[in-house]
């Protein structure tokens, strides 16, 4: 599943390809959170996430935390930050600061297999609107016990609005991330595959 919250009045947003996990459990706001894995919204008062507007979370297949973000900071499924996982290029005043989407599988792999490159997932960030880090993206390996952001902020566009969004590619595998280019009708899709994030 790719996830991301924006948080102005009260609006999450989620898009849900073929990947196998379950994101029961939701970071957000001052402290907030929320846990649907009984069924039903159980208050959470747990997580270190405290931002203003945008932010992420990460189930693995059974619903378990993998990791959480506002796109500036990473916590770990202990509720401490991850290794390298401070100092992101989102913002604390952006609407959407943080997407996570999961790796896809190597074509050796049938796409509902949820294998994948086990563990490894991107990270993107937006600045707040126009904002010189624009649109970044860091990779996070989540199969190490504590996590940890293996590279960070690596640049996509700038400057950008502060939306983005991501759909599944019409291979049934891949992922399209599409931003949008600060104060020009340049919308751009870039392509998430097994080999990683490429050029639009």
């Amino acid at each position: 599943k790719i996830f991301a919250c924006s948080l102005l009045i009260f609006n999450f947003s989620f898009l849900i390809p073929s990947f196998s996990q379950s994101n029961s459990i939701w970071y957000f706001g001052n402290g907030a959170g929320l846990d649907f894995s009984s069924g039903y919204a159980k208050p959470i008062h747990d997580g270190n996430l405290f931002t203003l507007e945008g932010c992420a979370a990460v189930c693995d297949e059974k619903g378990k935390m993998l990791f959480y973000t506002n796109g500036i900071t990473v916590w770990n499924k202990f509720h401490k930050e991850m290794k390298n996982g401070e100092g992101l290029n989102g913002s604390i005043s952006s609407t959407q600061s943080a997407l996570i989407v999961p790796q896809p599988p190597p074509l050796s792999l049938p796409s509902s297999s949820g294998e994948g490159r086990r563990g490894r997932y991107f990270l993107f960030t937006t600045d707040e609107k126009a904002g010189e880090k624009g649109l970044c993206y860091s990779v996070i390996d989540v199969s190490l016990e504590t996590g940890a952001v293996i590279k960070k902020n690596i640049p996509l566009l700038a400057p950008s609005t502060e939306k983005i969004t991501a759909v599944q590619h019409a291979n049934g595998r891949d992922v399209w991330v599409i931003a949008h280019q600060w104060n020009f009708n340049n919308f751009y899709a870039f392509p998430v595959t097994s080999q990683g994030v490429g050029a639009p």
